[in-house]
């Protein structure tokens, strides 16, 4: 299926950090497994390594996101460790794909000469007027044996959310 990718770095410590993409989520991150620990997995919605973009005053009032259910994916490019992807994100309450917003994501496994460095680039480019907007980008809600070592903001049982140290983002 497009949108469906295994991406891999030069082994770190022994092994390769491992990323998988699904089409069925429209090319968002679904698994990062390193030393046969899986970081991000998507046993239930939300999990996935995603932008989401929000537009109303309320955290989930007309949000979009990446890995939606009804997302589309505009664009996707696999070569050996880079995957990138152009998304049309759904709407998180209904209603479809969002008409005004596509987000696009490069993601490289290996980076600057750091083997153990994954680099996400994210852009979200909106076509019309809101009086509201934020970003999350990227967000992923990590499995909770994962200790945390810098802020983590607490969510349902099983999972926290943790920030990702390395990413750039434009919108």
């Amino acid at each position: 299926m497009i949108g469906d990718a295994y991406i891999s770095g030069p082994a770190y410590m022994g092994s390769p950090a491992i990323i998988q993409t699904l089409g069925q989520f429209a090319g968002a991150i679904v698994s990062l497994t390193w030393k046969g620990i899986e970081f991000i997995d998507h046993f239930d919605h939300g999990r996935e390594l995603q932008t989401s973009v929000h537009y109303g005053p309320i955290e989930e009032d007309e949000a979009g996101t990446q890995a939606g259910s009804q997302s589309q994916l505009l664009a996707f490019v696999h070569k050996r460790n880079v995957v990138i992807t152009r998304t049309r994100p759904a709407l998180y309450y209904g209603g479809g794909p969002s008409p005004d917003t596509t987000i696009w994501k490069r993601v490289q496994v290996g980076w600057g000469g750091f083997k153990n460095v994954i680099d996400y680039r994210t852009s979200v480019t909106v076509t019309s007027l809101h009086p509201q907007m934020a970003v999350e980008a990227p967000t992923a809600y990590m499995n909770s044996f994962l200790s945390c070592t810098g802020s983590c903001v607490s969510s349902p049982p099983r999972t926290s959310a943790v920030p990702i140290r390395r990413f750039r983002s434009s919108s």
